[in-house]
This record gives C-alpha cells, sequence and structure tokens, in this order.
C-alpha cells in the first residue's frame, strides 16, 4: 500500500504525503518515498533465489573442472602404463 499512496501522490497534486506511521514510529515524508523504492518481499526472494543459485552453478561448474581434468590425468597415466 505504500507504494500506491506514494504513485497516487504523484498522480495527484493536492494530495501531499506530510509523514506516516512505521514500525511503531513516526516518520516524514522524504523516508515514505525512500520506502516505497524498497523492493516487495517477494522480489526480494526472488533476487536471493537468483543469487544462490548462480552460485551453486559456479560450484558445480567449478567442480565439473576439476573432475575432467583428474578424469584426463587418469587417462594419460593409462596411456602412458600401455606405451611401457
Amino acid at each position: 500500500p505504500i507504494k500506491f499512496v506514494v504513485k497516487f501522490s504523484k498522480d495527484h497534486e493536492n494530495f501531499k504525503i506530510k509523514g506516516g506511521y512505521v514500525e511503531s514510529r513516526v516518520v516524514g515524508h522524504e523516508e515514505i518515498v525512500q520506502i516505497s523504492r524498497l523492493p516487495s518481499r517477494d522480489e526480494l526472494l526472488s533476487m536471493l533465489v537468483g543469487t544462490l543459485k548462480a552460485q551453486v552453478a559456479k560450484l558445480s561448474f567449478a567442480l565439473k573442472g576439476i573432475i575432467l581434468k583428474l578424469l584426463y590425468a587418469f587417462k594419460e597415466i593409462e596411456r602412458k602404463k600401455e606405451e611401457k
């Protein structure tokens, strides 16, 4: 609702926000506008999930690279043993 009120005040010149009451304290106009710019809970959760997913993907690719290098090393050892 705070985003709606701030948007409404921008659309209607006669409607002015002087302040508000947020989490047991009185806040001024500027703080109300700043709060209205914050992402919603769902948006924040989406950003968090996206960040976590990206980190898991990075870890997965890093581990895959290590495993592939190990596999190539084993194949090279096997090849050298066959040459002897």
